[in-house]
């Protein structure tokens, strides 16, 4: 899921299984320390549930308890003071899933969309690969579509460290005030995340987990 000063945006991916191993399918990542959204989506596909089901039922979770305050009815409201949703399901050929939830900026114009509901800005999906979420400066992000290069440079062979970071400095070439972050998933589970500009958490929960844990990483 996503924050960037009062702009907040969800970005939630679910691998219930994987073709080479069982370990340590199934994983939910998700931007951020938004851990019911995490448990949420958890539930869902371990009651066998495809990962689209439960992609949108952590998202939901997480526009329910309005996380961060930015995230569903009431937060971030645009200049006439009304609720806009942005949103993106994406399913990566179905073992893995992405989505995101986003209220945009505060104070947007109304129908302004940023790269919340943008298939390989906010997140990104390849069953051969992995899969990506970002969260940030949308408004910079979405001209580079990070989750796209992200998920490309794992296709190439890149370490989900390095995919991550890589587009990162990709942007921060261009825009060194921007702010934002991206996490990585590979097909083996392998998760790792970058960001620039802020510290940046988010929450996984894999078989081998007891329970959500939450990641920090470093500019």
């Amino acid at each position: 899921m996503r924050i960037f000063l009062l702009l907040l945006h969800a970005s939630l991916v679910v691998a219930p299984g994987a073709a080479l191993s069982s370990e340590p399918f199934p994983v939910v990542v998700s931007t951020w320390p938004f851990v019911e959204a995490v448990r949420a989506a958890w539930r869902v596909v371990t009651a066998g549930f495809s990962a689209i089901d439960a992609v949108v039922d952590g998202c939901s979770t997480c526009e329910e308890l309005r996380c961060d305050g930015t995230v569903g009815p009431g937060g971030s409201p645009d200049e006439n003071g009304e609720t806009t949703l942005d949103a993106l399901l994406m399913n990566g050929a179905g073992r893995i899933a992405v989505g995101t939830s986003t209220n945009g900026a505060t104070f947007k114009i109304p129908g302004r969309v940023g790269d919340g509901p943008i298939a390989g800005s906010s997140a990104y999906a390849d069953d051969e690969v992995g899969a990506c979420g970002a969260t940030g400066d949308g408004d910079i992000m979405m001209r580079f579509l990070p989750c796209y290069q992200v998920v490309e440079s794992m296709r190439r062979g890149m370490e989900p460290k390095l995919a991550a970071a890589d587009a990162i400095s990709r942007i921060a070439r261009k825009y060194p005030n921007f702010v934002g972050a991206i996490f990585a998933l590979n097909k083996n589970g392998v998760h790792a995340g970058a960001c620039h500009g802020w510290t940046f958490q988010y929450s996984v929960r894999t078989s081998s987990m007891k329970e959500v844990e939450v990641f920090t990483v470093e500019p």
